[in-house]
């Protein structure tokens, strides 16, 4: 049984494909009917009656003047009945030159005024359109290589997945192929870059496309955009704007359609779209499956672009007539910032954007620059250091900060540091970007914080200020030793500047020096505990380069011992992980810190003391963790929204970007969207300051606690935000402002509007006032105003009253005749100068709102660091008082190591076994505290005894103990361990050549050179790589 086909609608770019094609006139029955139907492809099935009908169009403004021009229209989907009285003859030849040309433009102007036009679905009504029928239905062959683009059997290419291969919509057409399939310049034999570099050359630019001129010229005017943006963006799907609804087409329509199952629409090339208001959802979709999307909007009207024609000096050519397109956004997983137009939020966790420089030819040794930043945050970590041959800063720091997508220079990176890459970052969005033109050094990164303002914008982040060399005044020299940090963080500035967010990144001006946890260690004499110890003895300076550290210093995990001990997984599902188990955080913002926090112990004593008092006084304070709890379930994310709202109140944005130029068809929704967001967040910061309130009442010991939750001007660290707060309250009515989705100033917020109400009710009352004045003139009490819009404050008198000379006719019913006066005129001019004025100034109400709202970033983002501290803190309590055996450990800093652990349990195990089911185990190291000392321990005993459980219980509880938290064992005492090392399992690198022996050596070589005394070494079998004899 035959389904109904659906044809395209009338809001698309369908129209500009093809030349004008009215539906074939055939008389039912006849004998040329049904053999020109036996030989012609199938069609919409239709019949005729005397005269066409004509469904009636949704009032949607679209390019409704380039589909006149181009002379092309669509039919509702379904049968449409339509006769005429063409002869069969005629309707023959008029079938052949219709079926001449699908693709290019017609050079002959047919006649349309037949034609039927269809409109789209209700814009609330975003679900898949049904399944097209008869050419649709056969599907193709989908297949994906680790290529960068894939060779199908029809030799065409698609855009490029996370892991390097394509996603291949499965595409249904009548004969196999869509039109793309067919042309030659997007297959791999003949596909080059706009350099002309051919596919498959190491110096090939997959991320653009060189479309012949001759190609480009036979297409209609909006085509020929299309492909325009899509040759600078060949790598990304473009969401191509068309009066309200978003188009794909070719290879992008085929991946829209197998992702987000939606279908094509009726053609000979790959078509599908979807309403405006639907792209948050679909294109989240995309994202999150690892393609780039990149939106494109109408910046004119229809009659803007009239406009624009009229004004040229010279002939408007072809390609003149069609509405402005922008390209006002592309977005990837990495360069992702949670505007208006997004659907829901990502994950918590953050998304970081990492660009890594490698100087190949160091004398000194492998030097790595690196920049890594999370959009939605907006923090620039920025740095520059050495590593050794295994590489393992940098797999400490793609451990520590996992990035979604990884900026690297094209053959500028050595054999080791890819396999790296493609091993630790195997699900990681990568991009190479040319050297010079596209990975700036150093020199010309300066150079463009300069010429964008940015250092008159903004003073200069601390920083960032010591990388920029001193002896040069124009500042466009860097520091030595941070020539590689800039250049990497030049590379994130130009793939920002590509997303078109580099500007509102900026202007938060967040920097971070980035510096390896292993580097931070310093000589502090003041940790050291005991007498009769000499700075100068060979055994202390050997002990005590990595013993005491600086309040700054952490424990170093490298990404071995973060997979081995099961601290945290990359992976996204986290289960049977540490974090899992301490994770009890409640809002998104603290529960990112707690993953910096476990990742990165501290090593300072007294910085671990500050924590487990912190962590102790909210145990001994029962009752008050729930009500503190509550608070902080309700808080949303103030991290992210602070910075939304913050970019979104940027002027700089309102002025130069694409969006302020965009026509946006849901102003409203996006209005109410912005509001809504500013009023979750001031809400939010006023419940942070019930935290404080709450806490006054009590009485801590705490210094830390004392800090979090004691304002600024008490001698505490949390801002006082009250009165700023207030301000903000009660500028405008919030329920108005979530109802209409705009922002009205109360009375006495904004000077310029409260003018304009003024003048608008001064104007109105001149009105009323001068009607009863004409009645009164005229002796008659039926007059009244009458109009709208333009023709507003007529006065309708009737027919039988004589008026005086100065009364002009306008308009007339039956029984009344309507005029207008001089002052009538003159009062209405007013009137509408002072609406204008009023919208004007509403217009930019929301704007200028967010834009004082972010003169308080400093407070704002100080209330809420206190905020996300005092959240772990209280993750930690709950943790550590859920649990039977729980005890506070003693970290003592001390010559000669030691580690003591009694009755200690596996923090993950526990919760699956009861306690009589697991047994506890002691683990003593060093008793004595000696030189000399038992510095190991030898675990033998049968398998599944339990000997690799009780390695990683003791790296588990020594992450726990310096991290403040309390421990599973009945108590615990241990010296600061600077890092901890795991030789755990076996297992090989095929891929990467690397046998299970060579694998181990490696890591027990790593151990070698980088362990102190002070390093906490767990290997567990080593050696059963190797073959027995």
């Amino acid at each position: 049984m035959k389904r109904k086909e659906r044809v395209p609608p009338k809001q698309t770019l369908f129209t500009y494909f093809k030349p004008i094609q009215t539906p074939p006139y055939k008389e039912k029955g006849s004998r040329d009917d049904r053999k020109d139907q036996e030989n012609e492809e199938p069609k919409i099935k239709m019949e005729f009656e005397t005269t066409p009908t004509r469904i009636k169009q949704q009032p949607v403004e679209t390019d409704s003047d380039e589909d006149d021009m181009i002379g092309r229209t669509k039919t509702l989907s379904g049968r449409i009945k339509r006769k005429s009285s063409m002869s069969v003859e005629e309707r023959s030849k008029v079938n052949k030159r219709k079926r001449s040309s699908r693709f290019l433009e017609s050079d002959e102007e047919e006649d349309n005024s037949s034609l039927i036009e269809e409109a789209w679905p209700e814009a609330d009504d975003v679900t898949p359109m049904k399944q097209p029928k008869a050419q649709f239905l056969t599907p193709r062959s989908c297949s994906s290589t680790p290529k960068v683009l894939l060779t199908t059997p029809t030799n065409n290419s698609l855009p490029v997945t996370p892991s390097g291969g394509v996603s291949v919509g499965c595409g249904l057409d009548k004969i196999g192929t869509f039109l793309h399939d067919t042309l030659d310049f997007i297959k791999d034999a003949n596909r080059r870059d706009k350099n002309k570099v051919l596919f498959g050359d190491p110096n090939h630019n997959p991320r653009t496309l060189l479309v012949p001129q001759l190609f480009l010229n036979k297409l209609t005017p909006a085509m020929r955009q299309w492909w325009n943006i899509k040759s600078d963006n060949y790598d990304t799907i473009l969401f191509f704007k068309v009066g309200k609804f978003y188009e794909l087409y070719h290879m992008d329509a085929e991946v829209a359609v197998k992702e987000l199952k939606i279908v094509f629409m009726k053609g000979d090339f790959a078509h599908a779209g979807f309403p405006e208001k639907a792209f948050g959802k679909y294109s989240q979709t995309l994202i999150q499956r690892g393609y780039r999307i990149a939106r494109v909007e109408q910046t004119e009207t229809p009659q803007m672009m009239e406009n624009r024609i009229k004004k040229m000096a010279s002939t408007p050519m072809k390609f003149d007539r069609v509405v402005s397109r922008e390209l006002c956004s592309l977005v990837s997983k990495g360069s992702r910032t949670i505007g208006f137009f997004e659907g829901e939020e990502p994950e918590t966790d953050s998304a970081y954007l990492l660009s890594i420089k490698e100087n190949i030819g160091s004398c000194s040794g492998t030097q790595f620059g690196v920049c890594f930043i999370d959009t939605c945050i907006g923090t620039f970590h920025v740095g520059q250091f050495e590593d050794d041959r295994q590489l393992s800063r940098l797999r400490t720091l793609l451990a520590h900060y996992h990035p979604v997508e990884v900026i690297l220079e094209r053959g500028n990176l050595s054999y080791r540091t890819s396999q790296l890459v493609s091993q630790v970052l195997s699900t990681a969005l990568k991009d190479t970007l040319s050297p010079g033109s596209e990975f700036w050094d150093a020199t010309r990164t300066l150079k463009y914080l300069i010429e964008e303002g940015y250092f008159e914008q903004n003073t200069v982040h601390p920083d960032l200020q010591k990388m920029i060399s001193d002896e040069d005044s124009l500042g466009m020299s860097p520091s030595p030793g941070y020539e590689l940090a800039l250049s990497s963080f030049g590379a994130c500035l130009w793939t920002l500047k590509r997303s078109l967010i580099d500007k509102e990144i900026l202007q938060l001006n967040q920097f971070q020096e980035f510096v390896p946890v292993d580097q931070l260690l310093v000589f502090d004499e003041s940790l050291v505990s005991g007498e009769g110890v000499s700075p100068d003895s060979a055994s202390f300076n050997v002990s005590m380069t990595t013993c005491t550290q600086s309040p700054n210093q952490k424990m170093v995990l490298d990404g071995i011992t973060l997979y081995n001990l099961d601290v945290i997984d990359n992976s996204g599902s986290g289960i049977g992980t540490l974090l899992q188990r301490i994770d009890n955080a409640s809002t998104s913002f603290g529960r990112r810190l707690l993953k910096v926090w476990l990742t990165a112990p501290l090593c300072n004593p007294a910085g671990i003391r500050e924590r487990q008092e912190a962590v102790t006084e909210l145990v001994n304070k029962p009752h008050l963790l729930p009500e503190i709890r509550e608070i902080l379930k309700s808080l949303p994310d103030l991290e992210r929204l602070l910075r939304r709202i913050v970019v979104l109140g940027s002027k700089v944005r309102s002025e130069s970007h694409p969006d302020s130029r965009a026509i946006l068809y849901e102003t409203i929704t996006y209005n109410k969207k912005k509001i809504k967001d500013f009023l979750s967040l001031l809400e939010g910061l006023d419940k942070t300051t019930q935290i404080v309130e709450l806490f006054s009442s009590q009485s801590l010991a705490s210094k830390l606690l004392i800090n979090l939750v004691t304002l600024q001007t008490e001698q505490g660290q949390f801002p006082d935000i009250k009165d700023q707060l207030q301000y903000f309250k009660a500028a405008f009515d919030h329920k108005i402002a979530k109802e209409r989705g705009s922002i009205i100033p109360l009375p006495g917020v904004n000077e310029e509007y409260d003018q304009s109400l003024e003048e608008i009710r001064q104007v109105e009352e001149e009105l009323e006032q001068y009607l009863l004045k004409q009645r009164k003139r005229l002796n008659c009490k039926n007059i009244s105003y009458f109009g709208t819009g333009r023709n507003r404050y007529q006065l309708e008198v009737p027919a039988t009253v004589q008026v005086p000379d100065d009364y002009e006719i306008k308009s007339q019913r039956k029984g009344f005749l309507r005029y207008v006066t001089p002052e009538t005129e003159e009062l209405k001019a007013r009137l509408t100068t002072g609406e204008e004025t009023k919208e004007t100034v509403l217009q930019g109400t929301v704007r200028d709102l967010f834009h004082s709202f972010g003169e308080y970033f400093s407070l704002w983002d100080g209330a809420i660091n206190c905020v996300s501290v005092l959240d772990v803190l209280v993750s930690m309590a709950t943790y550590s008082s859920g649990e039977e055996v729980m005890c506070v450990p003693q970290v003592t800093a001390s010559e000669f190591p030691y580690l003591d652990i009694k009755d200690g349990r596996h923090p993950c195990v526990i919760q699956t076994f009861t306690g009589g089911e697991f047994i506890p185990n002691d683990i003593v190291i060093n008793p004595d505290r000696a030189a000399g000392g038992k510095m190991c321990t030898l675990v033998t005993g049968p398998n599944m005894g339990g000997k690799s459980t009780l390695m990683r219980q003791t790296g588990l509880i020594v992450i726990l103990a310096q991290m403040g938290s309390y421990v599973p064992a009945s108590s615990c005492s241990l010296s600061p361990v600077d890092r901890i090392f795991t030789r755990l399992g076996a297992s090989d690198r095929i891929m990467y050549g690397e046998s299970t022996f060579y694998v181990e050596v490696s890591e027990t070589n790593l151990i070698l050179q980088h362990s102190t005394p002070h390093s906490l070494v767990l290997l567990d079998e080593l050696g059963t790589g190797v073959a027995p004899v």
